[in-house]
């Protein structure tokens, strides 16, 4: 029982060591809070630049919604004057072999041809811009 006292003792003398010669890294409480300061300075940037960046987002998304609406609109408006120009004009020949007989619904794949194109085009305009 005696030699766990001395083990016990020699530990505590060992741990009373430590920490007598232990140092903190940060010396002054000034110097810590600057250093917070400094920290917390960067997040609030941070987070005023992801919150302007979602703003962005979300505007470009929108623009590009209305954009891919307004082309698809617009070119089911027009298609059947396309049909008709095709079916009536001089591209008749080279423009209906490339279309099985009776299948004009391949068309109509036209409105959802310019809606992508134009909402991805508005898309990567507004989102590259702000940059």
């Amino acid at each position: 029982m005696r030699e766990n006292d001395k083990d016990t003792a020699t530990q505590d003398d060992e741990l009373k060591i430590l920490f007598d010669n232990f140092e903190p890294l940060i010396s002054s409480d000034e110097r810590f809070i600057m250093h917070l300061q400094q920290r917390l300075d960067t997040i609030d940037l941070l987070h005023r630049e992801i919150a302007a960046v979602r703003r962005r987002n979300r505007r470009a998304v929108g623009l590009a919604a209305l954009a891919g609406f307004v082309a698809g609109v617009l070119t089911c408006l027009l298609l059947p004057s396309l049909i008709s120009f095709i079916t009536n004009s001089a591209l008749q020949g080279p423009v209906l072999s490339l279309i099985p007989s009776g299948s004009v619904m391949i068309l109509w794949l036209l409105p959802a041809a310019a809606a992508l194109s134009a909402s991805l085009g508005i898309y990567n305009l507004i989102s590259r811009a702000a940059y």
